[in-house]
């Protein structure tokens, strides 16, 4: 493995645990067992580094959706399944992590806003689409508006001073997000399949 890539491994990692503001260069140098001079010689700046890692997060969980949701039978199902992605990435990842990049690295942040509208709310809509054809969804939703609703609840999912890492699990508090979206677009027969997975 190529030094760059062991370097965007373990400050991932590290970002991930302890939140991005916090862990610095000396401390992804000192993980990796490596000089601080070498990182610079791969990343000019922090700024550059976190931009890099959350370019490559991006790429990756595009592919695990893509790879986990394919198996659904139905919107419904993958629709379940694409939280089941997500709450597995949720349960290593620093609860504060979401709103340091937006305040702090304006250009990762444009990384994960540009996947949030390029492809999260491209598949959205799409899933809200079939759903729909499928009799899953109720036809009189605005697609549209759900779609964006959808995105805007799992980023304020991160925002701690509304759910304090102490008091809430983001894994959870994404949870109820998703099964509260659903409960409120489903036909009787979608609900009959989201109760095979999430019994009430």
């Amino acid at each position: 493995m190529e030094i760059s890539e062991r370097i965007l491994l373990s400050a991932e990692e590290l970002f991930f645990r302890y939140g991005v503001k916090s862990v610095t260069m000396d401390e992804i140098a000192r993980e990796l067992g490596i000089s601080k001079k070498t990182i610079y010689q791969h990343f000019p700046d922090k700024d550059e580094l976190v931009f890099q890692v959350v370019e490559k997060r991006m790429v990756k969980n595009r592919t695990d959706m893509v790879c986990s949701v394919g198996a659904g039978k139905n919107t419904v199902e993958r629709v379940v399944l694409m939280n089941e992605v997500m709450r597995q990435m949720l349960s290593v990842v620093n609860p504060g992590i979401l709103f340091e990049i937006k305040k702090y690295y304006p250009r990762a942040w444009q990384v994960f806003q540009k996947h949030m509208q390029e492809h999260v709310l491209i598949d959205t809509v799409a899933d809200l689409r079939q759903g729909i054809a499928d009799g899953l969804f109720r036809s009189e939703i605005n697609v549209d508006v759900m779609a964006r609703l959808r995105l805007k609840e799992i980023e304020f999912g991160f925002d701690n001073q509304w759910f304090p890492p102490n008091e809430y699990s983001l894994a959870q508090v994404q949870y109820e997000f998703m099964d509260h979206f659903l409960r409120g677009i489903l036909t009787d027969e979608g609900l009959s399949v989201y109760l095979k997975h999430y019994p009430a």
